[in-house]
């Protein structure tokens, strides 16, 4: 599995001066650069909670464009760090980059360095990618990555 993580800083530093990139690469740059690594809080009990309906509640409010409602479910740090017009902006640059959004696809649960992270697998006209949403022990989403689907 492609792990790709950045804070927001390194990602602007990153793109200072950079003009012209391959056709290619810059989708894939775009995509690395909303991509927001686990920064949320450990879980302070060892046992996950399955928090596979607040996953699939939040993609569906992704899809649905109601971002206002989706960001209403991030923690203090993700909020920060993530607007409601950030947010759509991501939306759109996967569907720019992968085709209309036709629906999600399998769910499955992990825990992951003392996060509790739901994989729910989205599909677009040209391609399937998983959405990873960490949470914290509050059951706020803490991260937030889009990657390359093991399952499709």
């Amino acid at each position: 599995m492609l792990n790709i993580a950045f804070d927001m800083r390194s990602i602007l530093n990153i793109f200072k001066g950079v003009k012209i990139v391959k056709k290619n690469v810059l989708p894939l740059l775009m995509l690395a650069s909303v991509i927001l690594s686990l920064i949320g809080s450990p879980v302070v009990s060892g046992q996950s909670q399955d928090l596979t309906p607040r996953a699939v509640e939040f993609m569906g409010l992704v899809s649905g464009g109601d971002y206002k409602t989706a960001i209403g479910m991030f923690d203090e740090r993700m909020k920060a760090a993530v607007s409601e017009q950030k947010l759509k902006d991501i939306w759109q640059s996967l569907q720019t980059q992968f085709g209309a959004y036709s629906g999600q696809g399998q769910v499955r649960k992990n825990r992951i360095q003392d996060h509790d992270v739901v994989f729910v697998t989205c599909r677009f006209e040209k391609g399937v990618l998983d959405s990873q949403i960490a949470f914290d022990s509050n059951g706020m989403i803490s991260g937030l990555y889009f990657i390359p689907t093991i399952n499709k």
